[in-house]
């Protein structure tokens, strides 16, 4: 129920920016992050120490608002498999100082070689932080949450990086 919520707040977002008239300043920009990650599942009681890398794309600027594209992928290692996921889909960010931001992301994801994929669907939450003008620091949390048939697994990763801005 709660991804429910998310997908419809983001929905919401999403309309307001496209009915928003838009400012050329930031359209075309971009940034690259990358950074350690802590995978958590709660159903095996296990969390796995990875990498996070995501590229966005702002196709649509208004105000001191950014509306991107977004790809993601991670690649987190626990006892016995490696877990990779990639993932797509739309972030909102705000320009002022600090620069907080909401995605949500969908994709796939496999643990181990040769395993069916699985639905991924990725709500997430976070801030980039400046430390100089083109580099920030960033924290983010993401409440994943793998689709099998007939059941899912939730799962939190947190992730801490650098952020470069790019265009």
């Amino acid at each position: 129920m709660r991804i429910h919520r998310v997908i419809v707040a983001m929905v919401v977002l999403v309309s307001v920016m496209a009915i928003a008239s838009p400012a050329t300043a930031q359209v075309g920009t971009g940034e690259v992050a990358a950074g350690i990650s802590f995978l958590h599942d709660g159903d095996v009681g296990q969390t796995a120490k990875g990498v996070a890398i995501d590229v966005a794309y702002n196709f649509l600027s208004s105000g001191n608002t950014d509306l991107a594209a977004v790809f993601d992928m991670g690649f987190d290692k626990f006892d016995g498999c490696w877990e990779k996921a990639f993932d797509g889909g739309a972030r909102i960010a705000f320009r002022a100082g600090v620069k907080p931001f909401a995605q949500f992301v969908a994709g796939r994801a496999t643990c181990g070689s040769g395993s069916v994929g699985v639905t991924v669907l990725q709500p997430g939450f976070g801030v980039d932080v400046p430390f100089s003008p083109a580099l920030n620091f960033r924290a983010q949390i993401d409440l994943r949450s793998l689709r099998y048939t007939g059941s899912s697994v939730n799962e939190q990763r947190f992730w801490f990086g650098i952020s470069a801005k790019i265009g």
